[in-house]
């Protein structure tokens, strides 16, 4: 048996994981930021603002007003994981110096943190405010049953 017969091991690494690998990567590189998620919001708020009042989706934007006043007051911020993205609301602004700001007690903890989580950005998609906005020109309360 000859040396260079031994040192050319193979490692065969399982289709399945390279798929997963795969996956992660492609997740990775179209991971949203805060960017996009505020580009997407003011395209969705001007599709809503295209169509009247009476036709409009309280759903939506009730939705649209709650995310434009908490970015108007400093609360949103968002958290990147590496394979997908949160977008959340904070109880106080980023430039507060209240002692309530600043108290590590009363910032949102572990088991609280899924009622601050506004959207998710995974695909490159923002997947709450995607479904928010499929009927923004659908009023249902419009249509009696």
């Amino acid at each position: 048996m000859s040396v260079a017969g031994e040192t050319q091991i193979e490692k065969k690494i399982p289709i399945k994981e390279k798929l997963r690998l795969g996956f992660a990567v492609c997740c990775s590189l179209t991971n949203p930021d805060e960017e996009s998620f505020r580009r997407d919001v003011i395209m969705c708020n001007q599709d809503i603002m295209l169509v009247g009042k009476p036709i409009r989706n309280p759903a939506s934007v009730q939705h649209m007003e709650l995310i434009e006043s908490c970015y108007n007051r400093g609360f949103i911020r968002s958290l990147n994981l590496g394979l997908f993205s949160l977008i959340w609301v904070d109880n106080r602004s980023k430039s507060s110096a209240a002692y309530s700001a600043q108290c590590s007690y009363l910032r949102p903890s572990f088991f609280t943190f899924h009622k601050h989580v506004i959207d998710v950005g995974f695909l490159g998609r923002w997947w709450w405010l995607n479904s928010v906005m499929t009927d923004y020109d659908i009023n249902p309360l419009e249509f009696p049953k």
